[in-house]
């Protein structure tokens, strides 16, 4: 992670980074606040679909087939901690469309988003404000993903 450097010069975009990503792996992070971190079994479902904007709407493909593996739990400031797993399919993640699908459910949670490509984390915030997100939370979770995978 020493070497990964990014191009704030240009528009936000995924390859701004200085070294590749791979699509075939996905880390998924999840904070929460708490001292007893998340454990491996806590996240129980994952799926993966890629999607295309049609005009008004967006259309899911089906889901990939992966694997999923717990990488661990770090301490992520403030209270929270980041729990790691890392997700890895025979396909790409994400091709041309950029555009996807994630369900996923983690203890009672369910969760549904569009995610991306950027190597962000949303910024932690103790009121209802937007959440602006961030490149140091992610590398930090990346280099913990690197160290302990």
């Amino acid at each position: 992670m020493d070497a990964v450097s990014y191009d704030d010069s240009r528009a936000d975009s995924y390859d701004n980074y200085s070294e590749e990503f791979d699509p075939e792996r996905l880390i998924v992070v999840v904070l929460k606040q708490s001292d007893l971190p998340l454990k491996a079994d806590d996240l129980t479902d994952f799926e993966f679909q890629p999607a295309e904007a049609e005009p008004g709407t967006k259309v899911c493909d089906d889901p990939l087939d992966t694997d999923v593996r717990y990488i661990g739990a770090r301490d992520a400031g403030d209270g929270e901690s980041a729990s790691i797993w890392e997700v890895s399919s025979d396909e790409p993640f994400f091709d041309n469309s950029n555009l996807a699908k994630v369900t996923l459910d983690v203890r009672q949670a369910h969760i549904e988003a569009w995610p991306d490509r950027y190597v962000k984390r949303q910024e932690h915030v103790e009121n209802d404000d937007p959440r602006g997100p961030r490149r140091t939370p992610a590398f930090e979770d990346l280099e913990f993903y690197y160290e302990n995978r």
